[in-house]
Order: C-alpha cells, then sequence, then structure tokens
C-alpha cells in the first residue's frame, strides 16, 4: 500500500516523511504550494495522481486559531469556508452562489483529533475578531490559506482524505512570532498523529 501525504511546504511533514522511510512505509509525497493560489494552481494535478493510483491520503498543514492559544492541538475539520478577512468585516461581498461551504463527512473520524471549523482566505490575517464566534460559541473556527483550494478540486476525495491541521498561533497582530516559537512543535505533532493514522489504515 502506498500512502499519499499532502502539504503546502515540506517542512509541514518532513518529520513524517523521516518516520516512514526508517520503517519502510511506502509513500508520494505531493506539494501543493504556499497560498491560496499556489495551490488552486497545483491541486488539479494532484488529485489526478491520487485518482490514478488509488491509495489513502492525508492532507497536512499548520493553521491559527480564533479562540485563546496555549500549546499546539491538532484538528480534523469537518467544514470548510472560504472567507477573506475583508468580508469579515463588512468591506467586501461575494457574489451569490460561489464559494459555498465545504462539508467534510468522514467515513473513519480522525481519532483523537479535535472537530474544527476551517477559515480559508488568501492571507494571513492580523486581525482575530470573527463573528461566527458570537453566532457559535461552543465551535472551534480555524484559519489556514490552502486547504479550500485543495477541496475545491478534490471532490472526489472529501469523504476518504484524512485531513489534520495542528494549530501554531492565535490569529492576530502576534500570530508571526507564535509562529516562530511553535511550528516545530506542530510539525511533530502532525508527523505523530499522521503516523498513527497510517498504521491504522494499513491494518
Amino acid at each position: 500500500m502506498v500512502f499519499h501525504i499532502i502539504s503546502a511546504a515540506l517542512m509541514e511533514v518532513e518529520a513524517l516523511l523521516d518516520n516512514l522511510n526508517r520503517q519502510n512505509i511506502a509513500f508520494l509525497y505531493h506539494p501543493l504550494g504556499i497560498g491560496c493560489l499556489e495551490a488552486a494552481k497545483n491541486a488539479p494535478a494532484i488529485v489526478q495522481k491520487i485518482l490514478e493510483m488509488p491509495s489513502p491520503s492525508i492532507y497536512l498543514g499548520t493553521c491559527g486559531v480564533f479562540s485563546s492559544f496555549e500549546t499546539s492541538v491538532v484538528y480534523a475539520p469537518s467544514r470548510v469556508l472560504w472567507l477573506p478577512t475583508c468580508e469579515r468585516f463588512g468591506l467586501s461581498y461575494r457574489v451569490n452562489g460561489t464559494e459555498k461551504p465545504i462539508d467534510i463527512f468522514y467515513e473513519n473520524p480522525a481519532n483523537n483529533a479535535s472537530e474544527a471549523t476551517a477559515i480559508c482566505c488568501p492571507n494571513i490575517s492580523l486581525a482575530g475578531e470573527l463573528n461566527l464566534m458570537r453566532r457559535e460559541p461552543k465551535k472551534i473556527f480555524l484559519e489556514n490559506l490552502e486547504l479550500y483550494s485543495f477541496l475545491m478540486s478534490a471532490k472526489a476525495l472529501r469523504s476518504t482524505v484524512k485531513i489534520y491541521l495542528a494549530s501554531t498561533n492565535k490569529v492576530g497582530q502576534s500570530a508571526h512570532e507564535e509562529w516562530l516559537k511553535n511550528h516545530e512543535q506542530a510539525h511533530k505533532l502532525l508527523a505523530e498523529f499522521a503516523l498513527n493514522s497510517i498504521k491504522t489504515l494499513a491494518h
């Protein structure tokens, strides 16, 4: 069995790929590219390769959280929204019927990963306010740049691909500084979750 590993940047999955190599687990790595435009450009070819070689697929990435941040946590998004920062603050609006929400229905839910809604946008937001949190205070909301673009091309994979996002920071003015401090730990945590998932799927 060959596992498809997808991420925006290689550094997000280096720890996992090292583990897979040491344990002689076969994989194909598909770099998506950083940012929503690169992801949108590269996703169709990646999806085509996966469909030509059907096998378990795992999408890994990092994210910011709109709630308080203390340490890295792994999430399995069940809903993905396209919601740019300007739209959140009423400075723009979308054409009706475009950028619809994407719901993920896992056939086998991710073990021990927290459920969340992923908010995707063109750029990293410096403002951490989100009206959705007032309407749905019990839900966890994340920010990630590439996931929506990937899933737009990956309709055939939405019920089977495993999606893990590890938090590195709170969305806001200090996002980059927090990311610098926490991204290595987040990558290690992603590797642990993905490796456990791969071992489960392999049996």
